[in-house]
């Protein structure tokens, strides 16, 4: 199992509870849609309102180390992100919160649920199709492009194959100027 995977349900239960919308994304979403590799951390998007701030640091308090600064920052700027450390093993999750963009909310609603087989758990995660665009969308922001982005693009296109939805894909690749660069990866794929 991927280190920081294990922490994902526990996380999931406590968003459930609270009525907070969750998807695992990132490396541990890659991975288990498309080629594994390891990662130091798990990365949650969340749509948090500040309302729901105080039921959240209330329900992770002591086993959980989160700055209310941090997650009151985050909600206020709708870009910003936060840290949980479970105190214990010290495994920490990047909780982003959600912005209020249109491609936003589309990940958020095509999120799917992955049985997590070990824990016998299941979690939100992010659809292979928004994980190819949010890694295409960081290699068109980044000058240097680690290798690994790349191969995780790779590593979904190819477990995924056909199944993937390929309307979807090309429709956000035009609004995202990202059409190049998917028709590349899908030439490297070979699809």
């Amino acid at each position: 199992m991927l280190q920081p995977l294990w922490l994902a349900p526990y996380l999931a239960e406590i968003f459930e509870e609270l009525s907070i919308h969750y998807y695992i994304t990132g490396a541990i979403a890659s991975s288990l849609q498309g080629e594994m590799r390891e990662t130091q951390d798990l990365d949650v998007v969340v749509n948090l309102q500040s309302k729901q701030t105080k039921s959240l640091l209330k329900k992770m308090n002591g086993t959980y180390y989160i700055s209310d600064i941090g997650v009151s920052e985050a909600i206020a700027h709708r870009t910003g992100w936060f840290n949980v450390t479970h105190i214990e093993t010290t495994e920490k999750a990047n909780v982003f919160v959600m912005r209020d963009e249109v491609f936003d909310r589309s990940k958020m609603q095509r999120r799917r649920m992955q049985l997590l087989e070990e824990q016998n758990k299941s979690i939100y995660i992010c659809s292979p199709e928004d994980i190819i665009l949010q890694k295409l969308l960081y290699l068109q922001t980044v000058k240097n492009q680690p290798e690994k982005h790349r191969r995780d693009i790779q590593g979904v296109l190819k477990r995924q194959g056909e199944s993937l939805d390929f309307g979807y894909l090309l429709r956000w690749a035009d609004t995202l100027d990202l059409f190049p660069l998917l028709t590349a990866a899908f030439t490297e794929a070979k699809l």
